[in-house]
């Protein structure tokens, strides 16, 4: 597993996270979390973090996505960015949907609607 490295006020976001990710979901909408930065030690947290959502198997307890550097440059080239960077986190949030969350294909077009439409 990743380690999270030290940063300041760091530790408070943790505990919050931490408590997003172990509560019951149900029917509710998932909170997301947006973390974004391109400096180093900011990138190792998001990465250590990313660990400590999954369990000692692999398997992921809550959906998550990391949208790193290299996705963006190539999202920049593109003529349609948005579709890049929306389908990548896509990919991403329903390969880490928890197994009980139902079938990968109405996942993947229920995130992807609900995306869109957060992103308009």
């Amino acid at each position: 597993m990743g380690r999270i490295p030290p940063l300041t006020g760091v530790k408070e976001l943790v505990t919050v996270l931490d408590g997003l990710v172990g509560r019951p979901v149900g029917r509710r909408v998932l909170p997301a979390v947006v973390l974004e930065g391109n400096h180093e030690r900011g990138a190792a947290f998001v990465t250590g973090y990313r660990d400590r959502l999954r369990d000692a198997s692999g398997a992921a307890l809550a959906p998550h996505a990391l949208l790193g550097e290299a996705l963006v440059e190539q999202a920049q080239r593109s003529v349609e960015p948005d579709v890049v960077l929306l389908d990548e986190l896509t990919r991403q949030l329903e390969q880490t949907m928890p197994a009980a969350a139902g079938a990968a294909r109405a996942q993947r077009r229920t995130l992807a609607e609900k995306l869109c439409v957060a992103w308009e």
